[in-house]
């Protein structure tokens, strides 16, 4: 009986079988097997992957399984190398975009997939959201042949052709004259193919427009003379997670760079709106979860890796190792030991490739540009984040030793000369790599960590050694220019390090989350995370970027009272002053370095004046939850905003002899007091400080309208008057920085006399009365100067004012 149903058992397979395989012929018809065999010839090199790739003679062809139709994918199209004195340079990402293959009777379709709004696809309301959605189709070929659920299509014209979405991105061909594609001068260079990625790199020229009047210079060098650039380009195309990682909720209060998108369902009223954080996928092993729910360290089930390009100087490459793995203690606040790695790229191994998605790469770029950048490539579902890179410019050290020179070097005697040695270059590097690796990691800038230091702990030794001198490396914060030469501070308390608020924010992002079914959930949790976290410390405040009318979120400024630390700073910068010919001195040099060290002053010294001019009219904004009391927006106290004021007069409107008198500047400029007066005329410029900004007396108005004690515009401008006109009282000799800021007062509130944007406000009126009280008081006392200059000077000036107002 067994052997009977063993017989019967067999019979049915073998039936089955067959039947299987005639219906597998049905679905290749001859024309298609015959088409592939001769389209795919014995000769041709074949390697299979994501796709399954082809190359006979010049062609290539794609094999696409149905199984990827409809998967996303993405794609990121990079420099490999560019053309001498560009805007872009190799590594950088020249395109990219989400891509899906559809499959439409013989056609094979590549469309994009842009995530502007979605539906849960349960409730109606997602077929009105697909019909707005309709994805544009980047390329269409004809399907060659099918074979067992693949079909076969040629890609030639894919990467041959110029296809805007897997090369240069329109824009930056509009922005550099970059105009037609020359296809007999471009071709694909390889196809490498992967299990989740396949790798497509190709040459590309194109010809550059010139222009023909010769008033603009190209940026292209070789296409003056050639007319043409060529760029070698890498397209990846890699898979996306079928299950896309849980988003995590944005949030106002802790600094991640986001993605959004429109949310619809049928249970609401309104649109809602998806804004999640971006981030890597860091899970535990499934063995370790109840170990983690314990508290206990775990490592990840795929730490975050990068690569140091082999193109670095070998002796920098230990100081990137170390910054990238200096993150490793704020993700042990996550839950996570050991997350994070840096290697050296294994130059030995031809199977992997730079160029490879699945590689995250610290990229060395030769290149003059004074910076250093961090950015990352993530899922728009979700935003985890597949892939990072930080662009690492050569003269980025130069960009960093000049700040150390003039922030911290009277403090430091290894950073007085133009070559400092390897030791402190390390620290150098390592500080500014660990700031762009915080960016991979998706946090954003916070700019407000710097001032949550008090100014008194800046000069404590003690403190700056266990605190630091900011809690965030990812401020802006620089190095401690505040410290004065008698605290004896150490030089672990003039660097900035990985601090309080970057581990906190590592936490609030990475930590993950036990017992809640969805992101919604996960908020409520992680609200509560943030209001117990900032209440226990008030120090993890975050101060975004972009935000320029609350004086506590600014580049480079230091300390909670950002004007008492820039006159610690000056203390300092006119010590560097007097010694600058020596700590800039090399023997040949045609004084270069010193004029670009004293251009540094500058700069230095004019930022301490922004960090006091926004405090005018500034206004603080403090976000808050529904169950949170108190209000978000309040203006910066009337007291804060007069002693801001009073730091202008004392070290602007009072000429600043100290950093324009020194005699060995006539070795560098004609004449020191023209750059003196650029300095004045921009401090004046509506445009570029807030002191005469239409928004400043707008604001002032608003909020003194409803509220006691404020600095009200009618005051401010009293007082701004008396500063700059103070001559008008004491009647003493206006000298020509002091005649030259006048004028550029009264051009600039001339200007907002018959500004068009304005015209609506307050703004017109409060620009004529203050040119109406200056005109009465120029012509009360313009008699009483004893020289003929001054009295010359008022005279210019009351004509200008009477002109405009009549």
């Amino acid at each position: 009986m067994k052997k009977f149903i063993l017989i019967v058992c067999m019979c049915w397979i073998g039936v089955t079988v067959s039947a299987l395989a005639k219906d597998r012929k049905r679905t290749l018809p001859e024309e298609d097997a015959g088409n592939y065999s001769a389209l795919i010839p014995p000769t041709a090199v074949t390697k299979t992957g994501l796709f399954t790739v082809h190359q006979v003679g010049e062609k290539w062809y794609f094999e696409i399984p149905d199984s990827l139709l409809n998967r996303l994918l993405l794609s990121v199209t990079r420099f490999v190398s560019a053309p001498a004195n560009p805007r872009f340079f190799g590594g950088e990402v020249a395109n990219q975009q989400v891509v899906y293959w559809e499959k439409i009777g013989r056609k094979m379709l590549l469309r994009a997939y842009f995530l502007h709004s979605s539906a849960d696809g349960k409730g109606e309301i997602s077929k009105a959201v697909a019909v707005n959605n309709e994805s544009p189709v980047l390329a269409c070929f004809p399907i060659e042949a099918e074979r067992n659920s693949h079909s076969l299509i040629e890609i030639t014209d894919l990467v041959e052709e110029d296809i805007p979405a897997f090369s240069i991105r329109p824009v930056l061909k509009s922005r550099y004259e970059i105009s037609a594609y020359q296809k007999n001068k471009s071709f694909i260079k390889s196809v490498r193919t992967f299990p989740l990625n396949t790798e497509v790199k190709t040459l590309r020229t194109y010809l550059v427009r010139l222009d023909e009047s010769g008033q603009k210079d190209c940026i292209f060098p070789v296409a003056e003379t050639t007319g043409l650039i060529t760029a070698e380009l890498n397209t990846s195309f890699i898979l996306l997670p079928k299950e896309p990682m849980r988003r995590r909720l944005y949030d106002l209060r802790v600094g991640y760079f986001a993605r959004q998108y429109e949310f619809y369902g049928d249970e609401q009223q309104t649109a809602g709106n998806k804004k999640f954080i971006c981030r890597w996928r860091l899970e535990p092993r499934p063995e370790d979860v109840e170990k983690m729910k314990r508290g206990e360290l775990v490592e990840p089930q795929k730490p975050i890796v990068f690569y140091i390009d082999p193109a670095t100087p070998r002796k920098w490459r230990k100081y990137m190792i170390k910054a990238v793995e200096s993150w490793r203690p704020a993700f042990e606040e996550a839950g996570f030991k050991n997350a994070i790695y840096a290697r050296e790229w294994p130059e030995d191994d031809p199977e992997i490739d730079m160029e490879d998605i699945r590689y995250s790469i610290i990229h060395y770029i030769a290149s003059p540009v004074a910076n250093s950048n961090g950015h990352q490539i993530s899922d728009p579902r979700s935003g985890e984040i597949i892939q990072a890179r930080v662009g690492w410019h050569h003269n980025v050290m130069k960009l960093v030793h000049d700040w150390y020179m003039v922030q911290a070097g009277i403090n430091d005697p290894q950073g007085r000369k133009m070559c400092v040695n390897e030791e402190l270059m390390g620290r150098l590097i390592e500080f500014i790599c660990a700031h762009e690796i915080g960016h991979t990691l998706g946090l954003r800038h916070n700019l407000g960590a710097s001032r949550q230091t008090p100014v008194e702990k800046l000069r404590d030794k003690k403190w700056l050694e266990e605190n630091g001198h900011t809690v965030s490396i990812m401020d802006y914060a620089r190095f401690n220019y505040v410290a004065q030469p008698e605290d004896s501070v150490s030089v672990d308390g003039l660097f900035p390090r990985i601090g309080i608020y970057d581990k906190w924010a590592i936490q609030w992002g990475y930590t993950p989350l036990w017992g809640t079914s969805d992101d919604e959930e996960d908020r409520l949790v992680l609200n509560e995370m943030i209001k117990k976290k900032q209440k226990e410390n008030k120090r993890l405040w975050f101060g975004a970027e972009g935000y320029n009318r609350d004086p506590r979120c600014q580049r480079e400024d230091l300390g909670d009272n950002p004007v008492i630390a820039a006159e610690y700073g000056i203390r300092n910068l006119k010590r560097v002053m007097k010694v600058l010919p020596e700590w800039t001195y090399e023997e040949g040099d045609f004084n270069t370095h010193l004029l670009s060290m004293h251009r540094s002053i500058i700069d230095q010294y004019r930022r301490f004046l922004i960090h006091a001019a926004v405090h005018i009219g500034g206004i603080y904004r403090n976000f808050k939850v529904a169950e949170e009391a108190g209000i978000v927006y309040e203006p910066v106290e009337r007291e804060m905003q007069k002693q801001a004021l009073q730091f202008l007069s004392d070290y602007l409107f009072t000429p600043p002899d100290w950093l324009f008198g020194e005699k060995y500047l006539y070795r560098i400029y004609e004449s020191p007091q023209r750059e003196m007066y650029k300095i004045v005329e921009d401090v004046l410029n509506p445009e570029e400080y807030p002191l005469l900004d239409p928004e400043t007396f707008i604001g002032m108005k608003d909020y003194a309208a409803d509220r006691v004690g404020c600095y009200t515009v009618e005051e401010y401008l009293s007082d701004l008057k008396h500063i700059l006109f103070g001559e008008l009282q004491t009647r003493q000799t206006i000298g020509n920085f002091r005649r030259h800021s006048q004028q550029i007062c009264v051009e600039s509130m001339v200007s907002l006399l018959n500004n068009e944007k304005y015209k609506k406000t307050d703004v017109p009126v409060i620009a004529r009365n203050f040119l109406v009280g200056l005109a009465q008081d120029i012509q009360k006392n313009k008699s009483y100067f004893k020289d003929t200059v001054s009295r010359e000077h008022l005279a210019y000036l009351y004509a200008k004012i009477q002109k405009q107002l009549e």
